[in-house]
């Protein structure tokens, strides 16, 4: 597919180990005459303004003064965001290390400091950290000690925990200035109702190759390569890689480890977990955009036997930049075997149990009404009716 010289730019610039290969293309798309607000703009909905700006650096004289002077503000701004991040995850961290409590940092606070290697490049909305499960009410207090709180209800949260209703819990300061915590406990952090097959992915065996880390100057635990190349690719597809970004973490894990990933262990484990479609996909799609390179016998060993008719179409408008965030269910429903499995995830995509919509809707009581209910319904059938349009 050719793309317009404004999106070619964004995928050149969408890495944070260019190749001398990729800096020339780039400066010789600079010389055409390029759509610069479109280049900006379309940079922050990707969330890779700070890398578009870190790749132009050397090239800034080609770039409108008008144009530089916002990527350069958006740059120290989370520059700035960022140490406030990493101030305030250093007091979290230590609690927890004070405590004996093993966890795992993930996503934007792992990825910014030991792989982008610059805190400023990687943006985050908030703090995703992985802990065990039975580990859940110490976290909890010491986090309450802290100042945090959910405002899940706690008994709901603890029966929808034990029906694997509910892999995740938000924790958050009353102070808005404040950053949110993510807490999950398994890498499919959100299982209403991918916790149909995300029961075959043992957790137990990212903690025993866990490796130690330090984040925030503080050590504590990270995943091993082949692990994080895993998590991110679940993490991509459910979003159905609708920001650059989430290719961009992809393709610098795999350049940053290159000499250190175990890629038959990583063929090896995602076929035991059954995640060879979330694996298969997502390192294509960053191999297709961003020209990422791995062994050749990666991909043809992960490559589905056979891909169905919505699988085709999920595929197809991802390659061309369609990429409707509810595109995923196309894959997922094709990962429940069974005709009979098949329809209740769809009957529970559409209708969860009345247990688990107060959980949905963030609240705090143990109850929904009935125009709560039917707003959830709109949502999920106006998310049904945009993928006829793809």
């Amino acid at each position: 597919m050719n793309l317009p010289g404004e999106d070619k730019l964004l995928e050149y610039c969408a890495t944070i180990y260019s190749v001398g290969k990729t800096k020339n293309r780039l400066k010789e798309l600079l010389h055409n005459n390029l759509n610069w607000p479109y280049i900006l703009q379309e940079s922050i909905n990707q969330a890779i303004a700070c890398l578009v700006r870190h790749n132009l650096l050397e090239f800034k004289e080609l770039v409108p003064q008008n144009i530089w002077k916002q990527f350069e503000e958006i740059y120290y701004a989370t520059a700035s965001r960022n140490i406030k991040i990493y101030r305030e995850i250093n007091i979290v961290l230590l609690s927890f290390n004070k405590e004996n409590l093993k966890i795992i940092p993930l996503k934007g606070i792992f990825l910014a400091e030991n792989v982008y290697k610059n805190i400023a490049l990687r943006p985050m909305t908030d703090v995703d950290i992985l802990i065990k499960k039975d580990g859940l009410p110490k976290i909890d207090k010491v986090l309450e000690g802290l100042g945090y709180k959910t405002s899940v209800n706690k008994k709901l949260a603890s029966d929808a925990m034990k029906k694997s209703y509910m892999n995740s819990l938000d924790y958050f300061k009353p102070d808005k200035k404040s950053i949110s915590l993510h807490i999950h406990w398994h890498i499919v952090n959100v299982s209403m109702p991918t916790y149909m097959y995300s029961k075959n992915i043992k957790m137990d065996r990212f903690w025993e190759c866990a490796e130690p880390v330090y984040v925030a100057n503080v050590q504590t635990l990270g995943l091993m390569p082949h692990h994080l190349i895993m998590y991110l690719s679940e993490h991509a597809l459910k979003h159905s890689f609708d920001r650059l970004i989430l290719l961009s973490d992809i393709d610098s894990v795999v350049k940053k480890y290159a000499r250190e990933i175990d890629w038959k262990e990583l063929i090896q484990e995602t076929r035991n977990f059954g995640m060879e479609k979330q694996v298969y996909y997502s390192l294509y799609v960053t191999n297709y955009f961003l020209g990422t390179v791995m062994p050749d016998y990666v991909l043809s060993s992960l490559k589905p036997e056979k891909i169905n008719f919505l699988e085709r179409k999920f595929f197809n408008s991802v390659i061309n930049n369609n990429r409707n965030t509810k595109l995923c269910y196309f894959v997922y429903l094709n990962m429940v075997k069974g005709v009979i499995n098949k329809i209740i995830f769809i009957f529970r995509t559409l209708f969860p149990p009345p247990s688990i919509l107060p959980l949905v809707f963030n609240l705090s009581g143990q109850s929904v009404t009935v125009k709560d209910y039917l707003l959830f319904l709109k949502k999920q059938f106006c998310h049904l009716l945009s993928l006829r349009k793809i």
